[in-house]
Order: C-alpha cells, then structure tokens, then sequence
C-alpha cells in the first residue's frame, strides 16, 4: 500500500510539475498519460467520456476510501470538489457508498451493555444468565446462597 501511495504521489508531482499550459482530457489519469505520450488525445478523452458513463468509479472507490479511512463524510466532501452528484459533470447520481454528509450525524453513540453469565462471589465465580456486567447477583455455592457481581 505504501509503494501505490509512493508512486501515486510522485504521478501527481509530475503531472503538477509537467504545465497546465495544455490539456488533454479533464481526467487526472487519462491527462497525464496524453502528457507521458503513453496514448493520444483523442484516446484520452474517449477514456474519461467512458469513465464518465460509467459512473466515475475511480472517484468514489476512492471517496469510500476517504470515509472508511479518513472521517466519515470526507468522501462526500471529495465528491462534491469533483462535481460529483452535482450535474456539473456527466454522471448526476451520487455515490451508494457515501453518507449524506448533510444529514445530522450522532455526536455520540452510547455502548451497547457487556454481558456477563459468571456471577463472581467470595468463594469463585458461578455460572448464570447472561446479565450486565456488575450488576449485583447471586449464586448457590456449596456455602449455600451468596451474592457476588456479575463479570465476563
């Protein structure tokens, strides 16, 4: 993963270092291998029409990336500086797999209870019913009845 970051990041500082003074295609990759005379123009913007018609599929695998990896949200933010779901490029439908980072977001999500079945008392730990973990408990031990605190 770090030799694909590595040479995508040198990818981009070439393309960066290489002009803007002309462009082949408005794709990153297609632009950049029109520039490397990889393929021509005409090669590259019938690449990124397809990718276009296709949905744009290299940007939101990587807006996926962004909100499984980043902060959730971050991919619909990358989306939208794309034009993405706005109809300022030719796929008009969002992502399936961003959030709609418009929507109000938890600011906390409680713990769901650990449950515990052992119920720890002076003399060992007796099995039970799985009940929150510290809540108060009893157990019949060979001392006879005995309370204790429930644990995992």
């Amino acid at each position: 993963m770090k030799r694909f970051a590595f040479a995508f990041t040198a990818l981009a500082f070439s393309a960066g270092i290489s002009g803007a003074a002309h462009a082949c295609s408005s794709g990153f990759i297609a632009d950049t291998l029109c520039k490397w005379n990889v393929i021509n123009q005409e090669t590259a913007q019938a690449a990124d029409a397809l990718h276009d018609a296709l949905g744009n599929p290299i940007e939101k695998g990587v807006a996926a990336a962004l909100d499984t990896y980043v902060a959730p949200g971050a991919g619909g933010a990358y989306l939208a500086t794309q034009g993405i779901g706005s109809g300022s490029r030719s796929s008009a439908q969002a992502s399936p797999f961003v959030q709609d980072s418009r929507a109000p977001q938890p600011a906390w999500t409680p713990p769901l209870p650990q449950l515990g079945n052992l119920c720890m008392t002076m003399t060992g730990y007796y099995p039970g019913p799985f009940t929150p973990v510290g809540m108060p408990c009893t157990a019949y031990t060979p001392w006879g009845l005995q309370g204790g605190v429930v644990v995992n």
